[in-house]
C-alpha cells in the first residue's frame, strides 16, 4: 500500500535538477522564471506518496486542487522538462475553477520535491516512454484513481504534453482527452 503524508511547504531553494531534496541547492534552471520556485503559489501545500518507478521506489510531490468535487471531471498537469508541481503556480487551480473541474498535479521523479535523480545517471531518450508507461499509471494507482471509471484529462507542458500522448496511446480507454 502506498504511503501517503501531508506536509506543508516550508519555503527553501528547490533542485529541480536533481541533487536532492534536503541538499537546500538553488534551482538555476527556473528560478529566474518564477521569481523562487519556492515560494511560488503552487507549492503552498504539496503531499508525498511512494510509487515503484523506473524499478525502483520513488517519491512523488503531488497536490490536490478541489479533490472535494469527487464526481467532477479530473485533470492531470504534466510539467515540462525544467518544471515542478511549484513552476505551475497558480495556472491548474486557474483552469480548475471556472470549468469546476478536479486536477492534480505533480512532480515527476527527478524533479521538485520528489526522489531526486541519482547522481549522474543519464536518463534513456526513452525516459519519457517509461514516463508514460509505467510512472503515472503507478502514480494514478497510489492515489486511488482508477482511469477505468474516472479517465482524467492530460494536461501537458512540453516534455509533459509528450508523456501525456504516449500515455494516450498506450492506453486509449484510460483517458478523456
Amino acid at each position: 500500500r502506498a504511503r501517503i503524508e501531508d506536509r506543508v511547504t516550508v519555503p527553501r531553494a528547490t533542485n529541480t535538477a536533481g541533487a536532492g531534496r534536503t541538499a537546500g541547492v538553488a534551482n538555476t534552471a527556473g528560478a529566474g522564471r518564477t521569481g523562487g520556485v519556492a515560494n511560488a503559489p503552487g507549492a503552498a501545500h504539496s503531499q508525498f506518496v511512494d510509487i515503484e518507478g523506473a524499478g525502483r521506489p520513488v517519491t512523488i510531490e503531488y497536490k490536490w486542487i478541489a479533490r472535494e468535487r469527487r464526481n467532477a471531471p479530473l485533470a492531470v498537469f504534466l510539467h515540462e522538462g525544467l518544471g515542478s508541481l511549484s513552476m505551475w503556480r497558480d495556472w491548474p487551480q486557474a483552469v480548475c475553477d471556472p470549468v469546476g473541474m478536479r486536477g492534480l498535479v505533480y512532480s515527476r521523479e527527478g524533479y521538485g520535491r520528489s526522489t531526486p535523480r541519482p547522481h549522474l545517471e543519464d536518463w534513456p531518450p526513452s525516459f519519457m516512454h517509461d514516463q508514460a508507461q509505467a510512472a503515472l499509471p503507478a502514480l494514478l494507482a497510489a492515489l486511488d484513481v482508477d482511469p477505468a471509471n474516472d479517465p482524467p484529462w492530460l494536461i501537458g507542458h512540453s516534455d509533459g504534453g509528450s508523456i501525456a500522448l504516449i500515455h494516450a496511446a498506450l492506453f486509449p480507454g484510460s483517458v478523456a482527452g
